[in-house]
């Protein structure tokens, strides 16, 4: 990660927190003209409905583009919400709620989504300890609100604007090369690019979404009634000739700092020795008691729920984000799966805080009943969740194959993601052939991380292959990620314990045309070669053997999807041939005799294939490449 993105980004974090204006806004709108209480909640109930329906269409636009750039702008309008809140009266109010609701829907999932591509595989450690540093740094800014309201409130709101303006300039000076489009702009600009895999959804896993959505709207509705509750407990119990809002805001700042004492870390430490389920039933237990000290009646009692509350949100946000990007369903899908998985939890949650007050029940009988209905709720939601710790989801293909590749991962684990491969078992046989191939083969290959009768576990690349790229870019593509060049510098040598590779038409020609030697992929074209930063891997070694070298070269050379020129290619050819053994016959022969050969060789391989859409397309592709030389 870039250090210094990492740091604009925690500082912007921190500036957009409201803790100065948390203690006071709903006291300084409710006495505003033509607001009072009722016209606030009903005004920021409908705000929240409204931000949840434009939240989705707004996040597809920030998968889009840079995630910096929907954050950038929704910080800016959150600022000027605040500058609304300094007109006052029932106008200032509305423009206040539709400037909160569009920033609120700009903001969800692009702020994670930005904190992701920064962090990379550090994304659930860093996320643990920015919720423990934000509790920690942001404590302080209670006391100062209710100090700075007691003396101008339109100072406040504007001291609170200036902050998220800074963070919105901030955010603005990020950018990130994980959503730069498969384009360049110039032939000399480096072609930048992003993972283009998704799942094919099961059962299975469409229930453990639910689950963790359910999770986190169960936990989002304690906090919430918490929130709205603490402060009239704490003034029914406020200490004698303080005004309660200093009451307020010093048990707030008690909370805060209490629970930012080692939370990421002790968050952290539990989920990953104990487990997701460990984690889960903590949780639950936490939320429980801060429930029930809550509801006391006892101030240093209510202050201990408030702490006990406080550690549960810095680990059940965190947790539940972690657990809904690791369910991702494709890699273009980082903000818009935040939006849809937040709009399901929001909705869980808003529907439980409506049921729990029918009826218009005491303070304590509604805390009572959201104890019952979480503990119901979450009792069988942690055992859907725990049952499927590893979770492997089928990861879609254009084609029918005789194998199924699964993305893999450890539900709230600070574990990267793994790919494993399973054959139907006539075609068991492969997996000690890809194994041997690649751990044979001088060309680059993903990790192989555990193998046995019926299954291989690889490395899970986040990249595109080279076949998702823009066709005008593939040409320069392969030379930026230096994939002939890998071809080039590989080692004649064959494996005495492999076989040759299946002798196709195409295979049997290089044959005649090359006598060196080597392991080879056996089957090389766009769609198997696999891009991460400035490298590459080759993907899907089933055809993989001992054969002549010019098997690979001329498969890639020859492909008529690479968009190359004839003197390109011609000029590839004469780089790759200085190689191969001073007798090898391709020595003697020129680009367009080897490439009409083989190109021949391939149409009549090609024709015996089952038909497709592949198929007919590539028999005229090839044609019309054998024409061209």
């Amino acid at each position: 990660m870039k250090a210094s993105y990492l740091h604009r980004y925690r500082l912007a974090y921190y500036l957009k927190s409201t803790a100065l204006t948390m203690p006071v806004l709903p006291i300084w709108w409710s006495q505003q003209p033509g607001v009072g209480v009722s016209v606030y909640l009903a005004g920021m109930a409908i705000q929240a409905i409204v931000s949840l329906v434009i939240d989705f269409p707004l996040s597809l636009w920030s998968d889009k583009t840079q995630p910096r750039i929907p954050y950038a702008i929704g910080l800016g309008i959150f600022a000027l919400a605040f500058i609304a809140t300094c007109v006052s009266g029932l106008w200032g109010f509305i423009g206040y709620l539709v400037l909160l609701c569009i920033a609120g829907a700009l903001m969800s999932g692009s702020d994670i989504a930005l904190l992701m591509d920064i962090t990379k595989d550090q994304f659930k450690t860093e996320l643990y300890e920015l919720n423990r540093r934000f509790y920690l740094f942001t404590s302080g800014l209670f006391l100062v609100g209710v100090g700075l309201y007691l003396i101008s409130p339109k100072l406040l709101f504007g001291i609170q604007a200036l902050f998220l303006a800074v963070a919105a300039c901030l955010i603005a000076t990020l950018r990130t090369t994980a959503h730069q489009p498969l384009e360049a702009t110039s032939s000399s600009e480096k072609v930048a690019l992003a993972g283009n895999w998704r799942i094919s959804p099961t059962l299975t896993w469409g229930i453990v979404v639910m689950a963790i959505c359910l999770a986190g709207g169960e936990f989002e509705a304690v906090n919430q009634l918490l929130n709205r509750s603490l402060q009239i407990v704490v003034a029914a119990v406020s200490i004698a000739h303080i005004n309660s809002l200093w009451t307020v805001a010093g048990v707030l700042v008690i909370t805060n700092m209490l629970s930012s004492l080692g939370l990421g870390t002790r968050a952290r430490q539990l989920s990953e020795k104990h487990g997701v389920y460990a984690t889960l039933i903590a949780l639950v237990a936490g939320t429980l008691a801060s429930l029930m000290f809550i509801n006391s009646g006892m101030l240093p009692v209510i202050v201990l729920g408030a702490v006990v509350m406080g550690i549960t949100k810095g680990i059940y946000r965190p947790l539940v984000t972690t657990l809904v990007m690791q369910a991702l369903p494709s890699a273009h899908w980082k903000a818009r799966w935040l939006s849809v998985t937040g709009m399901l939890s929001s909705l869980v949650s808003s529907v439980i805080n409506v049921l729990i007050v029918l009826g218009n029940p005491p303070e304590s009988e509604i805390i009572q009943r959201m104890a019952i209905q979480l503990l119901c709720v979450m009792v069988p939601t942690v055992i859907i969740i725990s049952a499927r710790r590893r979770l492997a989801l089928p990861l879609a293909t254009k084609e029918i194959t005789n194998k199924i590749t699964r993305r893999v991962i450890k539900l709230g684990q600070d574990h990267p993601a793994w790919l494993e491969q399973t054959y139907v078992p006539a075609n068991n046989q492969i997996i000690s052939r890809v194994v041997a191939s690649q751990l044979a083969s001088d060309l680059p290959h993903p990790q192989i991380l555990h193998c046995d009768d019926d299954r291989i576990e690889f490395e899970f690349i986040n990249g595109p292959i080279l076949e998702d790229v823009e066709p005008t870019r593939r040409w320069q593509v392969l030379s930026q990620h230096r994939v002939f060049m890998a071809l080039h510098a590989r080692k004649s040598l064959p494996s005495a314990d492999l076989a040759q590779v299946a002798q196709t038409q195409f295979a049997q020609e290089c044959a005649q045309i090359c006598n060196c030697s080597t392991v080879s992929h056996g089957n090389v074209h766009p769609g198997n070669i696999l891009l991460h930063d400035n490298k590459f891997v080759l993907v899907n070694w089933d055809h993989s053997g001992n054969s002549s070298r010019a098997l690979d070269e001329l498969a890639l050379l020859t492909h008529p999807d690479l968009n190359a020129t004839l003197d390109q290619r011609i000029s590839m050819f004469r780089k790759l041939v200085t190689a191969h053994n001073n007798d090898c016959p391709i020595h003697a022969m020129t680009y367009q005799q080897v490439a009409k050969r083989v190109v021949t060789a391939k149409i009549i391989d090609i024709h015996s294939w089952n038909d497709s859409e592949t198929k007919s397309y590539l028999l005229l592709a090839y044609d019309e490449a054998r024409k061209s030389l």
